[in-house]
């Protein structure tokens, strides 16, 4: 991994080439290419004292953000943008590097990451607060929205820059402060993006990055259970959001949860079918022609070969792919599209993660939601028709939080994203997800007669 700065990975050991590195591995850990399996840096495993520590840094730097005027958190938003799309070269080099997503959709990830960034700077100045008229005459009722105070974070390793700017953007612009856990397979993206807004002139400790793999259970601990800690951000699995908010509810922490999903793409008879099929390539991410790369790890391959092997045994039919791409890597799995699909199978009812296209029949427009609304999870859902009235009826019926329709995309920065039932509490971005880490407070005042 070649990069023009490297200082945006401060504390990060490189390995180039398999050498050795005289790192004591106690202290690190490998963070390792999904498309070869070799290790390609050794970042610090940090520890709960360590992550405490940080929690102290943030208390105190909490007390200085907060002071800051809504136009000096605005600017200093917008100097991490400006920094972030200047880095974008060195910055999806070590996405594709750790993640394994094509440089080219890793471009488009720091381009989204970055506009999270600048919308927030926006909403950093527009935090208004209302007067409302009281039902005692020599009242008036004043509605403050103040800070949060630190919020505790831990973000994916599937969108490793837009995760962590979606809600660190939003909790500076409202005035908090924030301690970062990444994911351990995708950490060196968010020590990149911190090392951006501290050079942007967020004050010391403002934003935390707490890289563990060896200790993630008990720093995940400390950022639920922690008492300066106020507010809590997850986005991952349903499973692992439930423990969590468990976790929180010790302290009764603010929580917002964004989990698991499986959405419905729902084609109806009288839809615009338009197909071009091309041909698509496996191979390392940073090949500027590659399309679709490696899974993150030989775990996710695992999974997905679990969901076609149950489709399979279920009657379901496999079209073309269905098998691991051995010669590629062992995190390669083929393009598979899968059809007579039974509703109950694994990859109907779970989120597979990976490159399974199933494909499931339905007679009618009340059989297409009874399936769509089946699942425990309701984060998004597509439908495509030429009819309006369709279109209302379906969406509305859908038991999601987000719905596209005639469309495949729906994550937008003006877009509230989040979902319903198990899929999450909570939305981010859009004009709603500074609230997030905000307080209501009331103030009456009595004006006198």
């Amino acid at each position: 991994m070649n990069l023009q700065d490297k200082s945006l990975l401060r504390g990060v050991e490189l390995i180039q080439g398999g050498r050795e590195t005289s790192l004591c591995p106690g202290q690190f850990f490998e963070v390792t290419d999904p498309a070869t399996s070799r290790p390609i840096a050794l970042v610090p495993d940090l520890d709960a004292e360590q992550c405490i520590e940080a929690v102290t840094t943030a208390v105190k730097a909490a007390e200085e953000v907060k002071k800051l005027t809504a136009k000096a958190r605005s600017e200093m938003l917008q100097k991490w943008c400006t920094l972030t799309r200047e880095a974008e070269e060195d910055l999806s080099r070590i996405i594709t590097a750790e993640n394994g997503k094509p440089l080219v959709e890793a471009k488009a990830e720091i381009a989204y990451a970055s506009e999270f960034i600048h919308w927030f700077s926006g909403e950093a100045q527009r935090l208004d607060g209302s007067v409302t008229a009281s039902s005692v005459s020599s009242h008036r009722v004043i509605t403050l929205k103040q800070p949060v105070g630190v919020v505790g974070i831990v973000t994916p390793w599937n969108f490793p820059a837009a995760m962590v700017t979606r809600k660190v953007a939003a909790a500076i612009a409202a005035g908090c402060t924030c301690v970062l856990k990444p994911a351990e397979e995708t950490p060196m993206t968010a020590l990149a993006m911190a090392e951006l807004a501290n050079r942007a002139g967020l004050p010391a400790g403002a934003f935390s990055v707490v890289t563990t793999a060896t200790h993630r259970v008990e720093v995940g601990k400390v950022l639920t259970q922690h008492p300066d800690i106020r507010k809590f951000s997850f986005t991952g699995s349903t499973a692992v959001g439930k423990l969590l908010a468990a976790q929180c509810a010790t302290t009764v922490k603010r929580v917002s949860l964004e989990l698991g999903g499986n959405a419905a793409f729902v084609i109806f008879d009288d839809a615009n079918l338009e197909k071009a099929v091309e041909g698509i390539m496996q191979s390392p991410g940073d090949d500027p022609n590659t399309t679709l790369g490696p899974l993150i790890n030989s775990r996710a391959a695992d999974k997905v070969a679990v969901h076609v092997e149950d489709a399979r045994a279920r009657g379901a039919q496999i079209l073309f792919g269905g098998q691991r791409a051995e010669g590629l890597g062992r995190a390669f799995f083929e393009p598979t599209v899968a059809i007579n699909v039974h509703p109950d199978s694994l990859c109907a009812q779970e989120e597979t993660f990976g490159p399974l296209v199933p494909i499931i029949k339905f007679d009618s427009e009340e059989d297409a939601i009874q399936m769509t609304n089946s699942s425990s999870v309701g984060l998004s859902g597509y439908l495509f028709t030429e009819s309006l009235s369709r279109a209302w009826r379906v969406a509305e019926a859908m038991e999601v939080g987000m719905v596209g329709v005639n469309t495949g995309r729906i994550s937008d920065v003006a877009v509230p994203f989040g979902g319903v039932k198990e899929s999450g509490l909570g939305r981010e971005g859009a004009s709603v997800g500074v609230n997030e880490y905000l307080e209501i407070k009331s103030v009456t005042l009595d004006i006198g007669s």
